[in-house]
Order: structure tokens, then sequence, then C-alpha cells
């Protein structure tokens, strides 16, 4: 019999009463089938099997975590074309100075006695040494440009050739500043002890030119050393 409403029901005396089922609580976590604790499929974290880590590549760093751009390509192949285009302009740029230095050797007489009349070779010695020194100017200017992008393109040794092309322009116009200045002076200092003397006499002119030419072979071979390192970096990288 029965006793209301609320109260649980009353078996026979020979029974027993089950224990009452927990009802669910809402808001925690069911255990998936299988063992208890388990995650359920597509669990997604540390520690589970297909979630990626920290320390794996690609997986997604920490807010503000630096990221790790892949490491930088070079175009060897252009480094290779700026190698050989250095390696000509050095050659060229070191027969044009000497070309001026041996113009001058011929018109040592003529710029030592202004008042001799410039015979043929003279004046063919002037004209040519006009355009060797638009020649040099032009040259020159390629030779900076090419190296410097040697020395952004290129890495390693390529980048040192590139860097030391470059400079070889500006450090050589600087050796002829100071080479000219004493040469002149001494020059000046001895015709300052010999009152007959108007100016500077023509085996000054040579002795200077001989100087400036060892000046000229000294830079050259170091432009022509710098960019072969640049060429030969360039072909070594290629495997050609």
């Amino acid at each position: 019999m029965t006793q209301g409403y609320g109260q649980q029901p009353q078996w026979d005396q020979g029974g027993q009463n089950p224990p009452p089922s927990p009802a669910p609580q809402w808001g925690q976590p069911s255990p998936a089938p299988g063992y208890p604790g388990a995650p359920g499929p597509g669990a997604q974290g540390p520690g589970y099997p297909g979630a990626p880590g920290p320390g794996y590549p690609g997986a997604p760093g920490p807010a503000g975590a630096p990221q790790f751009a892949p490491a930088e390509q070079v175009n060897w192949g252009r480094v290779k074309l700026l190698g050989i285009t250095l390696l000509v302009g050095s050659a060229l740029l070191l027969l044009v100075r000497l070309g001026v230095d041996l113009a001058s050797l011929v018109m040592a007489e003529n710029l030592a006695d202004e008042s001799l009349e410039p015979g043929g070779v003279a004046i063919g010695a002037s004209l040519v040494t006009i355009l060797l020194f638009i020649a040099n100017i032009v040259l020159s200017l390629v030779v900076i440009g090419v190296g410097i992008a040697a020395a952004v393109i290129g890495r390693g040794r390529a980048r040192v050739g590139g860097i030391v092309v470059a400079a070889s322009i500006p450090v050589s116009v600087v050796l002829y500043w100071i080479l000219s200045f004493v040469v002149g002076f001494i020059a000046g200092a001895m015709a300052f002890q010999d009152p007959a003397a108007t100016g500077l006499s023509a085996t000054t002119y040579r002795v200077s030119s001989g100087i400036d030419m060892l000046r000229v072979l000294v830079m050259g071979a170091v432009m022509l050393y710098a960019s072969f390192l640049v060429y030969s970096t360039a072909r070594r990288k290629l495997g050609a």
C-alpha cells in the first residue's frame, strides 16, 4: 500500500530496495567508452596522438612567440654572372689605366716643355688620353655598381669579393692623389735647388708615370682576385 506522493514504493518484506541511481551532473565531461577517463573521439591537446605539440614544425606557438622564416635562398646563377662581369670590367679597367700612363710617357717631352710644337704622335696620344679618361670613369662606375650588387646578393666569399672590388675604386683614387702629391713635392724640391729649372722635367713625368703604373698593376691584381672570388664561389655553389 502506498503512502501518498513523494515516497518510494514499498516492496514486500522479502525483497530489497535497489540503491537509487545518481542523477547526471550537467557541466562535467562524461568519460568516453573504452576506459575510464579516456578522451572522446577527436580530442585535441598536448599528449594525445595526432595533436601538434610545442616544438614541432607547424605547431602554433604562444601569442607573441617568434616565428622562424625559412633560410634565405641565393640566386647563385646571377652571382656567377656578376662575377664574370666583374672579371671583364676589372680587366678592361686595368688596360685603360695602363693606357693612360703609357700616353703620359709618350707626351713626357711636351708636358715638360710647352714651347715644343706637338707632333703627330703627341696629338694622337692626347686624343687617346681623353678617350681613356672617359672610359676610365664609365668603367669605374660600372664596376662599383656590379660590385655592390654582388655584395648584396652573394654570401660568404662572394660577398667579400664584391665589397673588395667596389672599395678598390675609391682606394685607387686616394692612392693616386697621395702618390701624385709625393712625386710633385719631391720634384718641386729638386727644381727649387736648380735655379735654371722652369718646371717639372720630362724625367719627372716619366718617373711619375712609372710609379703610377705600379699602383695600377697592384690595384688591378686586387680587383681581379676579388672578382674571381665572386665567380668561383658561385660556380662552386652551382656545382659546375
